[in-house]
Protein backbone atom coordinates (compact mmCIF):
# COMPACT_ATOMS: atom_id res chain seq x y z
CA UNK A 1 0.00 0.00 0.00
CA UNK A 2 0.73 3.07 -0.58
CA UNK A 3 1.98 5.80 1.68
CA UNK A 4 0.11 8.91 2.44
CA UNK A 5 2.12 12.32 2.52
CA UNK A 6 -0.89 14.97 2.78
CA UNK A 7 -0.13 18.27 2.50
CA UNK A 8 2.01 20.39 4.92
CA UNK A 9 3.82 17.28 5.53
CA UNK A 10 6.78 15.23 4.08
CA UNK A 11 8.77 12.13 3.75
CA UNK A 12 12.98 12.27 4.28
CA UNK A 13 15.78 10.28 3.31
CA UNK A 14 18.76 10.74 4.12
CA UNK A 15 21.00 8.50 1.61
CA UNK A 16 24.56 7.34 2.89
CA UNK A 17 26.93 5.53 0.81
CA UNK A 18 29.48 2.96 2.33
CA UNK A 19 32.66 2.30 0.73
CA UNK A 20 32.88 -0.62 -1.22
CA UNK A 21 29.51 -1.12 -1.49
CA UNK A 22 27.75 -0.01 -4.67
CA UNK A 23 24.62 0.11 -3.32
CA UNK A 24 23.00 3.38 -1.37
CA UNK A 25 21.86 2.59 2.26
CA UNK A 26 18.59 4.98 3.27
CA UNK A 27 16.88 6.50 6.54
CA UNK A 28 13.99 7.62 6.37
CA UNK A 29 11.13 9.55 8.62
CA UNK A 30 8.01 11.55 8.53
CA UNK A 31 8.18 15.39 8.97
CA UNK A 32 5.77 18.10 9.47
CA UNK A 33 6.85 21.29 6.77
CA UNK A 34 3.61 23.60 7.82
CA UNK A 35 6.34 25.95 9.42
CA UNK A 36 9.01 26.14 6.64
CA UNK A 37 6.76 28.84 4.93
CA UNK A 38 6.96 27.27 1.63
CA UNK A 39 11.26 26.49 1.73
CA UNK A 40 11.56 23.06 0.94
CA UNK A 41 15.13 22.55 0.15
CA UNK A 42 16.19 24.42 3.14
CA UNK A 43 13.71 22.05 5.15
CA UNK A 44 15.28 19.28 3.10
CA UNK A 45 18.96 20.74 4.21
CA UNK A 46 17.94 21.03 7.90
CA UNK A 47 16.50 17.56 8.64
CA UNK A 48 18.76 15.64 6.65
CA UNK A 49 21.84 17.95 8.86
CA UNK A 50 19.72 17.15 11.97
CA UNK A 51 20.42 13.29 11.49
CA UNK A 52 24.08 13.33 10.27
CA UNK A 53 24.74 15.59 13.26
CA UNK A 54 23.74 13.75 15.83
CA UNK A 55 23.04 9.55 14.82
CA UNK A 56 25.01 9.54 11.92
CA UNK A 57 28.21 10.70 13.25
CA UNK A 58 27.91 7.44 15.14
CA UNK A 59 28.43 5.83 12.03
CA UNK A 60 32.08 4.11 10.59
CA UNK A 61 33.95 6.55 9.08
CA UNK A 62 33.50 4.75 5.36
CA UNK A 63 30.07 6.00 5.58
CA UNK A 64 29.41 8.85 3.70
CA UNK A 65 25.88 11.39 3.69
CA UNK A 66 25.26 11.94 0.44
CA UNK A 67 21.79 13.78 0.54
CA UNK A 68 18.70 14.39 1.61
CA UNK A 69 15.72 13.63 -0.62
CA UNK A 70 12.24 15.01 0.81
CA UNK A 71 8.90 14.00 -0.77
CA UNK A 72 6.24 16.94 -0.21
CA UNK A 73 2.60 15.94 -0.21
CA UNK A 74 0.89 17.93 -2.13
CA UNK A 75 -3.22 18.96 -2.92
CA UNK A 76 -3.95 16.60 -5.88
CA UNK A 77 -1.16 15.03 -8.01
CA UNK A 78 2.56 12.98 -6.79
CA UNK A 79 4.63 14.30 -3.70
CA UNK A 80 6.77 17.25 -5.01
CA UNK A 81 10.32 15.76 -4.71
CA UNK A 82 13.14 18.15 -3.44
CA UNK A 83 17.06 17.40 -2.96
CA UNK A 84 19.52 18.90 -0.90
CA UNK A 85 23.22 17.71 -0.91
CA UNK A 86 24.53 16.69 2.55
CA UNK A 87 28.60 16.89 3.89
CA UNK A 88 30.30 14.90 5.88
CA UNK A 89 30.54 11.01 7.21
CA UNK A 90 30.70 8.66 10.01
CA UNK A 91 33.32 9.31 12.70
CA UNK A 92 33.99 6.09 14.69
CA UNK A 93 37.00 4.04 13.55
CA UNK A 94 35.89 1.08 15.81
CA UNK A 95 35.59 -2.15 13.88
CA UNK A 96 31.74 -2.78 13.23
CA UNK A 97 29.24 -5.27 12.97
CA UNK A 98 27.99 -6.12 9.17
CA UNK A 99 25.56 -4.29 7.44
CA UNK A 100 22.99 -6.83 7.85
CA UNK A 101 23.47 -5.52 11.62
CA UNK A 102 21.21 -2.66 12.52
CA UNK A 103 20.20 -0.87 15.38
CA UNK A 104 16.66 -0.05 15.73
CA UNK A 105 15.21 2.55 17.15
CA UNK A 106 11.15 2.92 18.39
CA UNK A 107 9.41 5.89 16.81
CA UNK A 108 6.55 5.99 20.11
CA UNK A 109 3.35 8.14 19.12
CA UNK A 110 -0.23 9.24 21.38
CA UNK A 111 -1.95 6.92 18.90
CA UNK A 112 -2.83 3.41 20.14
CA UNK A 113 -2.31 -0.20 18.43
CA UNK A 114 0.14 -0.71 15.44
CA UNK A 115 -0.63 2.23 13.56
CA UNK A 116 1.06 4.08 16.10
CA UNK A 117 4.51 2.76 16.33
CA UNK A 118 7.57 3.26 13.51
CA UNK A 119 10.77 2.10 12.90
CA UNK A 120 14.25 3.16 11.95
CA UNK A 121 17.05 0.57 11.10
CA UNK A 122 20.49 1.84 11.12
CA UNK A 123 23.81 -0.09 10.10
CA UNK A 124 27.20 0.70 10.35
CA UNK A 125 26.59 2.04 13.92
CA UNK A 126 26.96 -1.12 15.94
CA UNK A 127 30.89 -1.59 17.22
CA UNK A 128 31.74 -5.66 17.17
CA UNK A 129 32.81 -5.08 20.97
CA UNK A 130 29.34 -3.72 22.51
CA UNK A 131 26.78 -6.60 21.30
CA UNK A 132 26.88 -9.95 22.40
CA UNK A 133 26.81 -13.42 20.87
CA UNK A 134 22.87 -13.18 21.18
CA UNK A 135 22.54 -9.61 20.00
CA UNK A 136 21.87 -7.30 22.81
CA UNK A 137 23.89 -3.99 23.07
CA UNK A 138 26.37 -3.21 25.94
CA UNK A 139 24.07 -1.01 28.18
CA UNK A 140 26.82 1.62 27.95
CA UNK A 141 26.43 1.44 24.32
CA UNK A 142 23.32 1.59 23.69
CA UNK A 143 23.25 5.20 26.48
CA UNK A 144 25.62 6.18 24.15
CA UNK A 145 23.18 5.85 20.98
CA UNK A 146 19.90 6.81 23.24
CA UNK A 147 21.90 10.52 23.55
CA UNK A 148 22.23 11.07 19.91
CA UNK A 149 18.38 9.37 19.54
CA UNK A 150 16.94 11.76 21.62
CA UNK A 151 19.40 15.04 20.14
CA UNK A 152 17.75 14.25 16.79
CA UNK A 153 14.52 14.33 18.11
CA UNK A 154 15.09 17.74 19.90
CA UNK A 155 16.72 18.93 16.54
CA UNK A 156 13.86 18.43 14.40
CA UNK A 157 11.32 19.65 16.83
CA UNK A 158 13.14 23.01 18.04
CA UNK A 159 14.44 23.46 14.77
CA UNK A 160 17.45 25.69 16.18
CA UNK A 161 18.75 27.06 13.83
CA UNK A 162 16.12 26.43 11.03
CA UNK A 163 12.57 26.09 10.96
CA UNK A 164 10.91 23.10 12.85
CA UNK A 165 10.37 20.25 11.34
CA UNK A 166 8.57 17.81 14.21
CA UNK A 167 9.04 14.21 13.13
CA UNK A 168 5.93 12.57 12.54
CA UNK A 169 4.48 8.73 11.71
CA UNK A 170 3.09 8.63 8.14
CA UNK A 171 0.64 6.03 7.69
CA UNK A 172 -0.15 3.82 4.59
CA UNK A 173 -3.69 4.01 2.54
CA UNK A 174 -6.40 1.89 3.72
CA UNK A 175 -10.08 2.30 5.60
CA UNK A 176 -9.64 4.39 8.56
CA UNK A 177 -6.41 5.65 8.02
CA UNK A 178 -5.08 8.39 10.27
CA UNK A 179 -3.47 11.55 9.93
CA UNK A 180 0.06 12.09 10.07
CA UNK A 181 0.55 11.16 13.84
CA UNK A 182 3.74 13.45 15.88
CA UNK A 183 6.64 11.40 17.24
CA UNK A 184 6.69 11.83 21.03
CA UNK A 185 9.51 9.46 21.85
CA UNK A 186 12.67 7.84 19.58
CA UNK A 187 14.28 4.74 21.78
CA UNK A 188 16.89 2.79 20.98
CA UNK A 189 16.03 -1.09 21.41
CA UNK A 190 18.48 -3.46 23.17
CA UNK A 191 18.35 -6.06 20.46
CA UNK A 192 19.75 -5.10 17.35
CA UNK A 193 18.09 -6.16 14.08
CA UNK A 194 19.02 -8.22 11.57
CA UNK A 195 18.23 -8.98 7.77
CA UNK A 196 19.58 -11.75 5.40
CA UNK A 197 18.58 -9.92 2.37
CA UNK A 198 20.89 -7.26 3.03
CA UNK A 199 23.81 -9.40 2.25
CA UNK A 200 22.58 -10.65 -0.76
Amino acid sequence: MALVIPPGFAQCSVEIRNSGDPNPWYVTYGLDVSGVGGDFEEAAFAAGSAWTSTVGLQLATTSTFIQARLSVGQDGGPPLTVIAPLVGAGTSTAPMLPQNCAALYDKGTALAGRRGRGRMFVPNILKETTVSDVGVMTPASRTDLQVQATAFLNELNNGDPFPATPMVLLHNEGPGVPPPTPVTSFTVQAVISTQRRRLR
